[in-house]
C-alpha cells in the first residue's frame, strides 16, 4: 500500500473542472468572456446563432454559421454604451424570435457585455433596472457595469418608463454589414447565418435625446448598492 497516499485527502478525486465560459441568463440568452467566442462546440450545442460582441479588439466567434454583431466600445466610463443599446438589444430579439440564442460577451464578461444583457433584459423583457441586472449578476457574479455604464443603463430605463417626448425609439432598417457571418461550413456548402436571416427585419434602432436634461436628473447610484 502505498503510504504516501494513503489517507490523503481527496487523493482519489478528480481535479475539478473549469467553469463554463459564459452563463445562461435568460431563455435564448447567454453571457460571458471573450473565450466563450471561441468555445464553437459549447455555442452549437447551446443553440447560439448571434454572438453580440462588445469590444473593440475581441476576436469574432469562430463557429460556423453563428452572426456577430460587434458594439465597439472600450470598458471605459465615458464611453457611449447607451447610443448602441436599442440596436443591440433589437438584434438580439431578433436572433430569439428567429428560434436561435445569443451570446453576448466582453474580454472579461464583466462590465459591457454585463450592461448589455441587462438592458435586453429591460428593454424586451419587461424588468426593472432592479430586476435585470439582479438577474444577471445570480447568472455570473463577477457582472458589474462600470460607473458609467451604470449611469447609462439608468437612462435607459427612464427612457422605458417615461416614453417622455425627448426619449423616443425610433427604427430604421438594419444597416448593411451590421451582422456578419463569422465563418461558414468548411465544405463550403452554403450555410445559414443569422445576419441572412435578420437583413429583412427592421431592428437597427437609436435613441433620440431633446437635451441633456435626463443624464443630469438621474441619481449616481451604483449596481452594488442597488442591490444592498
Amino acid at each position: 500500500m502505498d503510504s504516501g497516499r494513503a489517507g490523503r485527502p481527496g487523493a482519489t478525486e478528480a481535479a475539478p473542472s473549469a467553469p463554463p465560459p459564459f452563463a445562461h441568463v435568460a431563455p435564448s440568452l447567454f453571457l460571458g468572456n471573450a473565450r466563450a467566442a471561441a468555445a464553437s462546440e459549447l455555442l452549437v450545442r447551446a443553440g447560439v446563432t448571434l454572438c453580440v460582441n462588445v469590444s473593440r479588439q475581441q476576436p469574432g466567434p469562430r463557429a460556423p454559421g453563428v452572426a456577430e454583431l460587434r458594439v465597439p466600445v472600450f470598458d471605459d466610463p465615458a464611453e457611449d454604451l447607451l447610443a448602441h443599446l436599442e440596436p443591440t438589444c433589437a438584434a438580439i430579439e431578433a436572433a430569439v424570435r428567429a428560434g436561435g440564442a445569443c451570446l453576448v460577451y466582453c474580454k472579461n464578461g464583466r462590465s459591457r457585455s454585463a450592461a448589455v444583457c441587462t438592458a435586453y433584459l429591460m428593454r424586451h423583457r419587461g424588468l426593472s433596472l432592479a430586476q435585470a441586472f439582479q438577474t444577471v449578476k445570480s447568472a455570473r457574479p463577477v457582472a458589474e457595469p462600470n460607473p458609467g455604464f451604470w449611469s447609462q443603463l439608468q437612462q435607459y430605463e427612464e427612457a422605458l418608463r417615461s416614453q417622455l417626448p425627448g426619449a423616443s425609439l425610433v427604427s430604421t432598417a438594419l444597416s448593411p454589414g451590421l451582422m456578419s457571418c463569422s465563418h461558414r461550413h468548411a465544405s463550403n456548402a452554403p450555410a445559414t447565418c443569422a445576419s441572412d436571416l435578420f437583413t429583412p427585419l427592421l431592428v437597427h434602432m437609436h435613441l433620440t435625446w431633446a437635451s441633456d436634461g435626463l443624464r443630469t436628473r438621474l441619481e449616481n447610484v451604483s449596481p452594488s448598492t442597488l442591490l444592498k
